[in-house]
């Protein structure tokens, strides 16, 4: 069959398969077939990839908006800057995803931002450096309160959590 009345009858048929269609032999057809299941195959992956990051997204955004309506029922001094940071967490999480998102079609190199350690982190680092062996987490939890720290964790543990994520 000629290329040119090949391309046509798979436009005008719009089989999914090629077997559904009488010429399914024909060499022309199997290539133009072929060519569309490599074409669509790697759309559909990078759809996938794409929605999965979305949700992920609507996740991560849900839970920061839940932790301010669960701290902002407390209305405490301790709650009001709680509430604060989840507020600066989740602009700060929904501007690098929508720059990922965005900036994934451009080509233009960008040099990285370099990212400033929280004064939460800095204190920990620096405990560690102070207490060689195994890290304990209530002792630097305790250190930190004192000197006006760690004000959006509830216990030890939360502070631990945050750490291990590296979202302190």
């Amino acid at each position: 069959m000629p290329k040119m009345i090949a391309l046509i009858h798979f436009l005008t048929q719009q089989e999914k398969h090629i077997v559904a269609l009488d010429e399914y032999m024909d060499s022309t057809l199997q290539k133009i077939y072929r060519i569309a299941f490599q074409i669509f195959t790697c759309e559909s992956n990078s759809k996938v990839i794409r929605d999965i990051e979305i949700e992920s997204f609507c996740d991560a955004v849900a839970s920061q908006f839940k932790k301010v309506i669960h701290n902002n029922a407390l209305n405490d001094e301790i709650s009001r800057k709680r509430i604060e940071k989840y507020a600066e967490d989740g602009v700060s999480f929904v501007e690098n995803f929508k720059r990922r998102c965005i900036g994934e079609g451009e080509s233009v190199c960008v040099t990285p931002i370099q990212t400033t350690e929280s004064k939460d982190l800095i204190f920990v680092k620096e405990f560690m450096k102070q207490n060689q062996g195994k890290m304990k987490w209530s002792p630097c939890y305790d250190k930190g309160i004192e000197k006006g720290l760690f004000g959006r964790f509830a216990s030890y543990s939360t502070l631990k959590m945050a750490f291990h994520r590296h979202t302190l």
